[in-house]
């Protein structure tokens, strides 16, 4: 039965789309069955009998997230907001682990974000993950009073709060260039 479904489905999806074509025969580059490619930001999926995934999460704004593991690797870039979504770019037929990093529009890279194994299921969802910022600092060694600058991007609207290691006491001076 599933299979009758799966081949009516197959056979009748590029007859409907044959028939908008030619209802709708392209007026301008770009547009197919009427349809503009403004459209662009509209993802429709569809899954039969197959698991669904997806992953989704905040970073620095416009920073290239890297998904991998072991069988697994995949990239996207979030939104001007930070906003990433991984969606259906795998199922997870056997439980794995795997790491999230982000490198932002400079090239400086986050500590990456390992992910305990996935559960196995038809429909996983993990989210929202909370990337780390993206840190660096101006040069490679430091000397008791020198002035250190560090530098990066973190999610927008969020404190970075900054702990060091040292037997003082007090405030401290702290450049905030990593708030967006």
């Amino acid at each position: 039965m599933k299979r009758l479904l799966l081949t009516v489905l197959l056979t009748l999806l590029p007859l409907q789309l044959g028939f908008l074509y030619l209802k709708n025969p392209p007026q301008s580059p770009g547009t197919v069955a009427g349809i503009t490619a403004q459209a662009a930001d509209v993802e429709n999926s569809v899954s039969i009998g197959e698991f669904r995934f997806s992953l989704f999460g905040y970073t620095s704004p416009l920073a290239q997230v890297t998904f991998e593991g072991l069988g697994i690797f995949d990239q996207t870039t979030a939104d001007d907001k930070g906003y990433f979504q991984f969606n259906n770019r795998f199922s997870p037929f056997s439980s794995r682990e795997a790491c999230l990093s982000s490198k932002d529009q400079f090239g400086r890279l986050s500590s990456p974000l390992c992910l305990p194994p996935f559960p196995v299921n038809y429909n996983v969802s993990i989210g929202p993950v909370i990337m780390p910022p993206t840190v660096s600092l101006d040069k490679k060694d430091y000397f008791m009073g020198d002035e250190v600058v560090l530098s990066g991007q973190a999610v927008p609207n969020t404190d970075v709060k900054l702990s060091v290691f040292t037997k003082q006491q007090g405030p401290s001076l702290i450049r905030t260039d990593l708030i967006n």
